[in-house]
């Protein structure tokens, strides 16, 4: 496992771990301008969203390559900052060279349940775990399918109340030498 690796990882951790701690302090704010404003605002991290992104794929036996992605989920945001909702991403990565008998990562796929906390209601910092899989076609033709645990972390930033661009990366610990990194940068839509 490399070091890019462990980024999504850490960040996942880092972020379930400091849920807690961040909803109680934004729960216990009481005058402040900035934090009466933000509760009293619609939540923008709530309902129905959907978006596109693309970055990078690092596959365990090639090359990274470049890859695009949807996304779609569903997420709730509580008065005091917690998010938490499920989301399937779907995505396809350009060719890229690697053992003799596998030349092409053709995607990825997860679906994960998430969790989060904005402190104003413009940005959000989110982990998830859940189910992953990469999909790859063989030299013959075969095309294969390697599924397992998929970690997530990132960070998203609302332009509008309607739309916002994220930040994330991505494990998939599917297993047999068939790991994968990915890196995103998406623009979303909330409905």
């Amino acid at each position: 496992m490399s070091f890019q690796s462990f980024v999504p990882i850490g960040m996942c951790i880092a972020v379930l771990a400091a849920l807690p701690a961040a909803a109680q302090q934004r729960s216990e704010q009481t005058g402040s301008v900035a934090s009466t404003q933000s509760r009293e605002e619609s939540p923008r991290f709530s309902g129905i969203y959907l978006g596109v992104g693309g970055g990078f794929a690092d596959f365990e036996n090639a090359e990274s390559t470049g890859q695009a992605s949807f996304l779609i989920g569903i997420r709730r945001q509580e008065k005091n900052g917690l998010v938490y909702g499920v989301e399937g991403l779907a995505g396809a990565a350009g060719d890229a060279d690697g053992e003799p008998f596998l030349d092409l990562f053709d995607g990825f796929a997860s679906i994960m349940g998430k969790v989060g906390y904005t402190p104003d209601n413009r940005v959000l910092f989110y982990g998830g775990i859940g189910y992953g899989s990469v999909q790859t076609e063989t030299d013959e033709g075969e095309d294969n399918s390697f599924g397992g645990a998929a970690f997530e972390g990132g960070v998203e930033y609302m332009f509008l109340p309607f739309m916002g661009a994220r930040a994330s990366a991505q494990y998939y610990a599917v297993g047999d030498d068939r790991d994968a990194t990915v890196g995103t940068v998406s623009v979303f839509f909330s409905f």
